[in-house]
């Protein structure tokens, strides 16, 4: 699927308003998707909280940086700027800046005279400018040298972060198949429940799991089976549902997330796999302790299944000993 990054732009207003223009048609030649404080006018704490959730929704952060500080916060004494590329960073959001040189800053200063220049607060400036340069950045005498950055940064990243990006609609899988899967299941489950009252000879199971016991849930997640694909993990895998469960227990008990810095796996698991054995109560969602994503991990129901698969059949779902006890 062709995934569109979504870029926050960020610097002062006056100042740099051809360098922002050129920021913008840079990301969108390059099939991405621009955004930033040109939607908002920094000021309170309300229209800040709204660029930190723009921010926490963008893929990469992009400083601007000429020779304006910007607008100060009163509370922490600091430039909206700067503090909006402080919590990028804070987020772990992949940054980069382009930082006008001075031969530039100097041109710009005979055009707009002290309106290019900070007067106020040259120290946090500088302070600012450290900081930046710190990290990855690019210096630019024009507006082609920050097209040329833009470009060149946005390739790296793509091929040094796992950036999660926005998809068309058009391109997302249709997984309507997956609920005449389930119905079928259903059927199985309740032909098993009837043919499992009429073995009244047959000895009982330990455990319930969501109205299941322990062979019939063997039996169902024996039957139904799933593909990890080739372009996600190093090989394709065509397993059934048991043994994905026991295959990946240690992973699953840690549990995956739908974070936008979790790799492609997780994302697989989360979206994909998980759901499957939440249906049966050997899995439950949770909300994740850092953040505002949920996570999903092995239920204690998960884990007493996975306790009675070891006694019974020493955690290997296609050994010879499992089909014989479940014939």
């Amino acid at each position: 699927m062709t995934k569109k990054l979504q870029v926050f732009i960020s610097s002062t207003y006056k100042d740099l308003i051809d360098e922002r223009q050129a920021a913008v048609e840079a990301i969108l030649s390059a099939g991405h998707i621009p955004a930033g404080m040109e939607l908002f006018k920094a000021g309170n704490d309300s229209q800040l909280d709204v660029i930190k959730r723009w921010i926490d929704e963008s893929d990469v952060y992009m400083l601007i940086l000429g020779g304006r500080y910007g607008s100060i916060e009163p509370k922490s004494g600091k430039s909206y700027t700067h503090l909006e590329y402080e919590y990028a960073v804070e987020k772990g959001i992949p940054v980069f800046a382009v930082v006008m040189n001075k031969s530039a800053l100097d041109e710009k200063i005979k055009v707009m005279l002290q309106d290019a220049l900070e007067t106020k607060h040259p120290a946090k400036l500088e302070e600012f400018k450290e900081l930046a340069t710190s990290k990855i950045c690019k210096f630019f005498d024009d507006v082609k040298d920050i097209k040329l950055a833009i470009h060149e940064t946005l390739r790296d990243f793509e091929k040094r972060y796992t950036l999660y990006g926005w998809v068309s609609g058009k391109e997302v899988p249709d997984v309507s198949g997956m609920n005449e899967q389930i119905i079928k299941l259903q059927q199985e489950n309740m032909r098993l429940k009837e043919v499992n009252e009429k073995l009244s000879n047959k000895q009982k199971d330990k455990g319930d799991f969501n109205g299941l016991t322990f062979h019939e849930l063997v039996k169902l997640l024996k039957v139904e089976t799933i593909t990890l694909p080739q372009e996600i993990f190093k090989n394709e895998q065509t397993l059934s549902l048991l043994e994905c469960f026991v295959s990946y227990s240690s992973y699953f008990a840690t549990g995956v997330s739908n974070s936008p810095h979790s790799t492609e796996q997780t994302d697989y698991f989360f979206y994909n796999i998980a759901p499957l054995y939440m249906k049966y109560g050997l899995m439950e969602k949770v909300k994740a302790t850092v953040g505002k994503f949920d996570k999903i991990h092995t239920s204690k129901t998960g884990h007493i299944f996975l306790a009675m698969m070891h006694r019974e059949y020493g955690l290997n779902p296609s050994s010879k000993e499992t089909a014989a006890t479940e014939e």
